[in-house]
C-alpha cells in the first residue's frame, strides 16, 4: 500500500470520526436508525476505494510499428478514487445502489515551428523543429448499479450487515491528430471494462441520518478491452483480457440519510 493511499485512508477515517461525534445520538439507536419507519429512504454516500475508470491514450500515427495491450483491471494496481454514491432504502430490506461520473476533455492543436536541422540532425547554431501540438478531444464515463440485501442482528440494531450483486462498466475514448505534413490523419484509441461482482458489505448506523459502511467484491469478474487506430482507414488493433478476483476491491463509505 504505497503513501498517498495511507493517507486518503488516514483523512477519510479522520472524516467519518470528526461526523460521528458531531452526529452521533447519544441515546441507544433506535430499531433500524429509521430506516424501516418510511417506506423507502434516500441517503447519499461519499465512497473511498481503488478507482475503476478506463482510460485510453491515442498513438502518434506515423510509428513503424504497433502494439495493443488491454488495459488491467486488477484492483491492486488501480489508484485509490472518491465518488459519490446514492441509494434507495427499503423497509423491506432491499437497497439499491447508483453511481457513475462523467467526464470530458480538449485540447486545442497548435502549428508546428520547423528548424533548421536536415536529415534530423543539427549542426552547432542550428535551430530544432517545434512539433505541431496535437488537436486532441477525450470522453470517459463509469457507470454502476448495485442491488443488496439488508440482514438484521437483533442484538446490534445499529449495525447492518448485507449481501449483494454489482453491475459495473466503464469507457474510455482518445482521438489525436497532428496538424503536420506527414500526419496520417486522426489516431483513435478506446478502452472499455465491464464486469459483475458478489458484494459483501456492513453499515453502521450512528443516528437516523448518518452511518459509515465498507463492502468488498467476495468474487469479481471484469472483462477489459482495448482498440486502437493509429490512421484512418486502418482496421482496429485490439487487445481484450479476462480477470477473475476474490475480497477485492475494498470501499469505504460515509453516508447520509434523508
Amino acid at each position: 500500500m504505497n503513501i498517498k493511499r495511507m493517507t486518503a485512508i488516514l483523512a477519510f477515517a479522520t472524516i467519518a470520526l470528526t461526523l460521528a461525534a458531531a452526529t452521533g445520538d447519544k441515546k441507544e439507536c433506535p430499531e433500524g436508525c429509521g430506516v424501516e419507519d418510511k417506506p423507502v429512504r434516500i441517503a447519499v454516500s461519499l465512497t473511498m476505494g481503488p478507482s475503476s475508470y478506463s482510460s485510453a491514450i491515442a498513438q502518434s500515427g506515423n510509428l513503424p510499428a504497433y502494439e495493443a495491450e488491454a488495459p488491467s483491471a486488477n484492483w491492486m494496481d488501480k489508484g485509490t478514487a472518491f465518488g459519490i454514491e446514492g441509494s434507495l432504502l427499503f423497509r423491506s430490506g432491499w437497497r439499491v445502489d447508483l453511481g457513475g461520473s462523467y467526464g470530458y476533455s480538449v485540447n486545442p492543436g497548435k502549428t508546428g515551428l520547423a528548424g533548421t536541422g536536415s536529415g534530423g540532425y543539427l549542426e552547432p547554431g542550428d535551430i530544432p523543429t517545434y512539433r505541431a501540438v496535437a488537436s486532441q478531444q477525450s470522453n470517459a464515463f463509469l457507470a454502476y448499479v448495485a442491488g443488496s440485501y439488508y440482514f438484521k442482528v437483533p442484538s446490534a440494531p445499529s449495525l447492518k450487515p448485507y449481501v449483494g450483486l454489482k453491475v459495473l462498466g466503464s469507457y474510455a475514448h482518445n482521438w489525436k491528430n497532428y496538424d503536420e505534413m506527414n500526419s496520417m490523419g486522426t489516431s483513435v484509441t478506446e478502452s472499455l471494462a465491464v464486469g459483475a461482482s458478489a458484494v459483501l458489505g456492513v453499515d453502521y448506523f450512528l443516528s437516523r441520518n448518518f452511518y459509515i459502511g465498507a463492502s468488498v467484491d467476495a468474487v469479481r469478474y471484469v472483462y477489459s478491452y482495448t482498440a486502437l487506430r493509429p490512421q484512418e482507414g486502418l482496421g482496429a488493433l485490439s487487445a481484450d483480457s479476462h480477470n477473475i478476483g476474490a475480497l477485492a476491491a475494498p470501499i469505504l463509505k460515509l453516508g447520509f440519510v434523508f
